[in-house]
């Protein structure tokens, strides 16, 4: 190591800045596999490559993380943990990107609107089209109303999955790499590194 300039013996022997660097970059490493493990089942199968680059190669700062999974008797587990925790007092700001329609999630964003949260989304054309035509221009109209902090922009690409960050929380879904989506099973992680 020290050939490579990453040690040098002065007393003792010492890391070098470039030895740092290596052991910074190990770190990252561990705690990415720590991650990777502990749910096999989440990013097993899953389209790992439609997370954008940026953030694909920070994943390892989601550090800790549950992963909530819709049960046949219990499938509105995430959905109601979803709205409980949106609209705490303490959610301030709420960022997503979905392209994948809801059908409760209009309202709940209306009604996170009214309660005055800063709110940026980005939609693909699908959802603003089936958002339309379940609840015609009335809820756009009401949303853009309501909220002089709200932002929605419409995504005309092909988005590999879903998530939300607020102040306090994120939330992962995937697609499998057969492009279904695996909206069974989110992500939700309340660690500050992982909402930076």
């Amino acid at each position: 190591m020290e050939g490579m300039g990453l040690t040098y013996k002065e007393r003792c022997w010492s890391l070098t800045e470039k030895g740092y660097l290596i052991v910074e970059e190990f770190f990252k490493f561990g705690m990415l596999l720590d991650i990777l493990n502990k749910d096999e089942g989440f990013w097993n199968g899953a389209a790992i490559d439609k997370i954008p680059e940026e953030f694909r190669l920070k994943l390892w700062k989601i550090k800790d993380y549950e992963v909530l999974r819709i049960h046949p008797g219990n499938i509105d587990v995430i959905e109601r943990k979803y709205e409980r925790e949106l609209l705490k007092p303490e959610v301030e700001w709420i960022k997503g990107v979905s392209p994948v329609y809801h059908l409760n999630w209009p309202k709940l964003y209306v009604k996170l609107a009214r309660y005055g949260k800063i709110i940026s989304l980005v939609l693909t054309e699908d959802v603003l089209r089936h958002v339309i035509e379940e609840y015609g221009e009335k809820i756009a109209e009401e949303f853009f109303e309501r909220c002089r902090n709200c932002k929605v922009s419409i995504c005309r690409e092909i988005v590999g999955l879903s998530f939300t960050v607020t102040n306090r929380f994120l939330t992962l879904a995937l697609f499998r790499r057969d492009g279904r989506y695996r909206g069974n099973q989110v992500l939700w992680s309340y660690e500050k590194s992982a909402v930076e």
